[in-house]
């Protein structure tokens, strides 16, 4: 029993020890700041496409500095607010009830994950569907520009 409680602390003290210098204060800040709203400030060209599709549904999304004023607009339809939040470096976007425009008709929510990679708007979905047949729920990628 002392040998296994001496390991034990052995372990602790060597992974205790400093192997390298501490990062400076605004290093840490910055790996730590997160995605934010005035980072995606403007218009939004965005494109999803359903998993096992090569076909996209595209949209406009318009970012604010007020995420509770982002909005997403497809052709043919007018604009929906966007209930919008943060984690670390994730924008979260969900959007409806809504009249599906891959099944019209059919009222579907969808719930967007994304991140920046340079200057492009990464990410997945999930569209769920109000009803009670099969694929009631779809998942793809999306990917979006700045207008210029």
């Amino acid at each position: 029993m002392r040998r296994l409680a001496f390991g034990l602390v052995a372990v602790l003290l060597v992974g205790c020890t400093p192997s390298e210098e501490a990062a400076p204060a605004e290093d840490v800040a910055m790996e730590t700041a997160g995605l934010s709203a005035a980072d995606l400030v403007g218009t939004w060209n965005m494109s999803a496409y359903p998993e096992g599709s090569d076909s996209a549904v595209t949209y406009t999304m318009v970012a604010t500095e007020d995420p509770s004023t982002w909005t997403v607009q497809f052709e043919g339809l007018d604009p929906m607010t966007a209930m919008v939040t943060f984690e670390g470096n994730e924008v979260t976007t969900v959007v409806g009830p809504y009249e599906s425009r891959l099944r019209p008709g059919v009222m579907v929510t969808t719930t967007g994950v994304s991140h920046l990679e340079g200057d492009m708007l990464m990410g997945t979905f999930v569209a769920r569907y109000e009803t009670t047949e099969p694929d009631s729920v779809i998942s793809g990628t999306s990917h979006g520009t700045r207008a210029q």
